[in-house]
C-alpha cells in the first residue's frame, strides 16, 4: 500500500458542515414564513435579472472581518464558547490519527536492503510523520478547526461557517439561507442589491444546471465578486447560501462558478 492511498485528515472540511447545517435548517426568510417543504425545494430555477447599485466597500461581513485571526473571532459576541476542552479534544484526536498514520507507514516497509521506490518514499515520510508528531501543536490552527458561531438572520438563528487561509487569516464567512425558493431569490437579489453592485448573474445554461443536475450549482457576484449568492443542488433539493470572500478567496470562488460553462438590511 501506498502512502498516498492513506487518508490523513488534519483539517475540518467547511463545505461539508455547510452542507450538513443546509439539511438541517429548514430557511431564514421572513418570521411567518412556513416551513418549506420538500416538493418547495424541487421548484424550477429561474433567472432572476437584477439592475445593479452603488456598492459599499466589503471587508468581511458584520463583527468578521477579513484577516481575523481564530483568537480574535473567538472573542466574538457571536462565537463566545469555552474552546479549551474543544481544542484539547482535537489535539488528542489528530495525534491518534497521526499515530495510526505512522503505524500504517511502518507496516508497508521491509527493510533497508529489500525496499522499492514506494518504499523508501514512505520511509522518508515516516520521518517527517514521526517529526510532526513531537512537535507542539498549534493552537490558532486547532482553535480555526472547533469555532462555532451563530447570527440571528432575518429574525432566524443562523450558523456561520469561516474559513481560514495557510495563514489562519479568515478569508471566507458563509451561512446557510435554507431551502430554495424562488421568491426567497428574488428577494434575497433585490436586497442585496440594495447594498452591493451586482458584477454578474447566472447564464441560462447554469439555471438549468441547477434544475436538472445533482451537484449543479449558479451564483450571482456582487461587490467586486467579494459576495456571492449561490443556489446548489445537493440529492435533488435545493438550497441558497450566501459567502462573503476576501480579494484571493473571491477570484476562486468565481472560477469554481464558471466551472462547467448602504443598506440597512442584514445582507
Amino acid at each position: 500500500m501506498q502512502l498516498s492511498k492513506i487518508v490523513f485528515f488534519k483539517r475540518m472540511s467547511a463545505t461539508a458542515s455547510l452542507i450538513a447545517i443546509l439539511i438541517s435548517i429548514s430557511g431564514c426568510g421572513k418570521k411567518d414564513e412556513p416551513t418549506t417543504s420538500p416538493t418547495s425545494s424541487n421548484q424550477p430555477v429561474a433567472s432572476v435579472i437584477p439592475v445593479t447599485t452603488a456598492s459599499v466597500k466589503v471587508d468581511g461581513y458584520k463583527s468578521f472581518k477579513f484577516g481575523m485571526k481564530p483568537s480574535a473571532v473567538a472573542k466574538l459576541p457571536e462565537c463566545t464558547k469555552d474552546y479549551d476542552g474543544l481544542i484539547a479534544q482535537k489535539e488528542a484526536d489528530e495525534k491518534n490519527n497521526l499515530q495510526d498514520t505512522i503505524h500504517s507507514v511502518e507496516n508497508n516497509i521491509l527493510n533497508d536492503n529489500d525496499m522499492s521506490p514506494e518504499q523508501k518514499a514512505d520511509k522518508e515520510q515516516l520521518i517527517k510523520l514521526q517529526s510532526e508528531l513531537n512537535q507542539k501543536s498549534n493552537k490558532e490552527a486547532l482553535l480555526s478547526q472547533v469555532l462555532s458561531c451563530s447570527i440571528e438572520l432575518s429574525g432566524e438563528p443562523t450558523s456561520i461557517i469561516l474559513n481560514f487561509n495557510d495563514q489562519l487569516q479568515l478569508q471566507t464567512i458563509s451561512m446557510s439561507l435554507g431551502v430554495f425558493t424562488q421568491e426567497k431569490l428574488v428577494s434575497l437579489v433585490k436586497n442585496l442589491q440594495e447594498k452591493y453592485t451586482l458584477v454578474s448573474s447566472p447564464s441560462d445554461v447554469d439555471m438549468a444546471n441547477v434544475n436538472k443536475v445533482k451537484s449543479g450549482k449558479a451564483s450571482y457576484f456582487f461587490a467586486n465578486n467579494s459576495v456571492e449568492l449561490q443556489i446548489f443542488n445537493y440529492n435533488n433539493s435545493k438550497y441558497i447560501s450566501l459567502s462573503y470572500h476576501d480579494a484571493g478567496s473571491s477570484l476562486r470562488a468565481v472560477k469554481e462558478a464558471q466551472k462547467g460553462n448602504a443598506s440597512k438590511n442584514d445582507l
